[in-house]
C-alpha cells in the first residue's frame, strides 16, 4: 500500500513541475515592445504626451504606436493612404481619423511611430 501511495505522489509532483515548465515556456515566449515590430517597419513619426503628436498615413500598412519609456505597444492596427494618426497626451488618447482607438497616454511618455 505504501509503495502505491508513493509512486501517485511521485506521478503527481512531476505532472505539477510539466505544467509548470509549460505555462512558463508559452508565457515567456511572447514579444512584446519593440520587439514586436518588424524589423523592416519605417518610423514615420514621434513625440512626447505633452504636447498633440500627429502623422499622416503615406502608404497602406499597419501603425504600431510604442511607448518608448514603458517598451510597450500602445496600439497596433491597420491602416489606410490618408489617415491621420493623433498622440493626445491632454485626453490621454490615440486618435484615428477622429475616432479613439487606445488610451492611456502618459503626459510625460516618449511616443515612436512605425508603418510596417
Amino acid at each position: 500500500m505504501l509503495r502505491r501511495v508513493t509512486w501517485a505522489w511521485e506521478a503527481i509532483c512531476s505532472l505539477t513541475v510539466l505544467v509548470g515548465v509549460m505555462a512558463a515556456t508559452l508565457t515567456g515566449c511572447s514579444v512584446h515592445g519593440r520587439m514586436a515590430i518588424p524589423a523592416q517597419a519605417d518610423r514615420i513619426g514621434s513625440g512626447s504626451g505633452a504636447k498633440l503628436t500627429v502623422v499622416n498615413v503615406m502608404r497602406f500598412g499597419r501603425l504600431h504606436v510604442l511607448d518608448r519609456d514603458d517598451d510597450t505597444i500602445l496600439w497596433a492596427g491597420d491602416v489606410q493612404l490618408g489617415q491621420t494618426l493623433v498622440i493626445n497626451g491632454f485626453a490621454h488618447k490615440v486618435l484615428l481619423d477622429g475616432r479613439t482607438v487606445a488610451e492611456g497616454v502618459v503626459a510625460k511618455h516618449h511616443y515612436v511611430v512605425f508603418l510596417s
